[in-house]
């Protein structure tokens, strides 16, 4: 997962959908099937080599998939900056994940 900035046009134009969003790979977002919905994100480590845990001690948000993210594969989920903050350091950049549609 990587942490962008995104404007939520894909699923609902300028609605504002507070700061807690997500934007899904095309596997996930199926059509504009995933636009709205819930899903609980869990900080579980790092992505790569270093061995620092970056979750913090709440490392769990719920967020709602707003947007599409083209250059996203498999099961990737971008978050909005406010989301990714709330379960790890930003300067992890890239964290692993357990998710789960509520």
């Amino acid at each position: 997962m990587t942490i962008v900035f995104f404007i939520n046009l894909t699923c609902f134009g300028k609605r504002n959908d507070g700061v807690l969003v997500g934007a899904a790979s095309r596997e996930l977002y199926g059509h504009k099937a995933i636009c709205g919905k819930k899903y609980k994100i869990k900080c579980i480590n790092a992505d790569y080599k270093t061995n620092r845990n970056p979750c913090k001690v709440e490392n769990e948000v719920v967020v709602t998939m707003v947007d599409y993210c083209p250059g996203c594969k498999g099961n990737h989920i971008d978050l909005s900056k406010h989301a990714f903050d709330s379960i790890a350091h930003l300067s992890a950049g890239r964290i692993k994940i357990e998710f789960q549609l509520l």
